[in-house]
């Protein structure tokens, strides 16, 4: 098993964040993600240097190019998202 695991996916560009549902979109993902890990890691516990490393890509509207930001998951904790610099 890899000790590092990436997934990348976007969040709704802030232009079209005009529902509540779109504004607490990535929050929840993020909540399920993090309860599946917790889920799966019962079943078959992770070795403890195993990282969970999301990339989030984000547009404004304002450039083609997106934002970034990440999170990560070690060691069964979640350390918040952070900008990709």
């Amino acid at each position: 098993r890899s000790p590092l695991k990436v997934l990348i996916f976007y969040d709704y560009c802030d232009e079209y964040k005009t529902t509540e549902t779109r504004r607490m979109w990535l929050h929840e993902k993020l909540g399920t993600l993090r309860r599946m890990h917790a889920a799966v890691n019962e079943q078959c516990e992770e070795a403890p240097e195993a990282e969970y490393l999301f990339l989030i890509g984000n547009s404004s509207g304002q450039t083609d190019v997106p934002a970034w930001r990440y999170g990560i998951i070690k060691n069964h904790g979640w350390d918040g998202l952070h900008p990709l610099e």
